[in-house]
């Protein structure tokens, strides 16, 4: 294992990291920054400000020299090169307001009191921004049609089948009132968006995976604000026509959350996940049989050195055959400062 640091700076918390190899062979790392106490609901999660928040981007030829960087006061999420080679970053927003003015959210389905504090949180809608030169700048972001889902959060990015349509994983709730994830498609390199189909009820943030045979596998987190098994547990769906219907959820024997899986040049899948209880780090497991079973009698233990449990989201990308780099958010003991890292491991 080698551990790096891409980005720690005092004055800004850094969260919500993702990586993504693009067609040229250069990789993209995107993040999250918020100041430090300019939010006094979630300061690393979330702004009130435009001065209080940017997205960085982060750049690299190998995946290993990361000598580039550009930040913009935009929000952003997940990255995906589209059949055009143009790229798309989808995110979603949350809405503050202090319970005194809570009337505010009432047009609003998914509310939630932040714990310690006189505030409610609403989930606000989904939004996409471009960009046409390789990320270094971003269009103004347009909202995605998720209905019948009047709330779409995402956690992993969007991604493009064989034949040039585009499938994003979302989790929200529906307008008759179900809550759970589901997948949105668009036909016309994600100008538009439609055509939902239910994954499945309760859980929320999908991570996915499209594998070489067209199979597609979801890992859900459980657990928390999540309608379903209350126990932290990895759980896995899977569909073999396209995203139309889904098996039903079967717990995994791992434990951690939010997951993300991808398949390896080998056809091997493997899945990377926040273990957000002592002792406090990133874990990683393997699946020789394309989701079937999965090694977890040999769980990779990426980080076990962390202080608390606000850490993780790691996305995942194989750089060379064999060769892992899983970017992540962590936690440093004195300060709380959120900051990004990233572990080189084989596997």
């Amino acid at each position: 294992m080698e551990n790096i640091i891409l980005c720690k700076e005092g004055k800004w918390h850094s969260s919500f990291a993702s990586v993504t190899r693009l067609s040229k062979g250069e990789f993209l790392v995107s993040f999250g920054q918020c100041k430090v106490n300019a939010n006094p609901v979630h300061q690393h999660l979330h702004f009130l400000k435009k001065d209080d928040f940017r997205r960085v981007f982060l750049f690299s030829d190998d995946g290993y020299t990361w000598n580039k960087r550009i930040n913009l006061h935009m929000s952003g999420g997940p990255v995906t090169e589209l059949p055009d080679k143009t790229l798309i970053t989808i995110f979603f927003r949350w809405r503050f307001t202090p319970e005194s003015e809570k009337e505010k959210l009432k047009r609003f389905v998914d509310l939630q009191r932040v714990k310690n504090t006189k505030y409610w949180a609403a989930l606000e809608y989904t939004y996409y921004c471009r960009s046409f030169d390789r990320g270094l700048k971003w269009t103004e972001p347009y909202r995605i049609n998720t209905f019948p889902f009047l709330t779409g959060a995402i956690r992993d990015s969007a991604k493009v089948l064989p034949d040039g349509e585009i499938i994003l994983p979302l989790y929200g709730t529906r307008k008759d009132g179900l809550n759970g994830c589901y997948l949105i498609r668009s036909k016309d390199n994600g100008k538009t968006w439609g055509d939902v189909s239910l994954m499945t009820e309760g859980y929320c943030e999908p991570g996915l995976v499209v594998t070489e045979s067209g199979k597609m596998i979801a890992h859900l987190r459980a657990g928390g604000e999540c309608k379903c098994p209350d126990d932290f547990f990895i759980y896995q769906i899977v569909s073999e026509d396209k995203g139309k219907t889904w098996t039903k959820p079967e717990r995994l024997p791992m434990w951690g959350f939010p997951a993300d899986i991808i398949q390896l040049s080998d056809g091997r899948l493997l899945t990377v996940y926040g273990y957000r209880r002592p002792p406090f780090g990133i874990r990683a497991c393997i699946s020789e049989d394309e989701g079937k079973t999965w090694d977890y009698k040999n769980e990779i233990i990426i980080r076990d050195d962390f202080p608390g449990a606000d850490i993780g989201y790691p996305s995942a990308v194989e750089i060379e055959p064999g060769k892992i780099f899983v970017v992540y958010y962590g936690l440093e003991e004195n300060t709380l400062l959120r900051y990004i890292a990233g572990t080189y491991f084989k596997v």
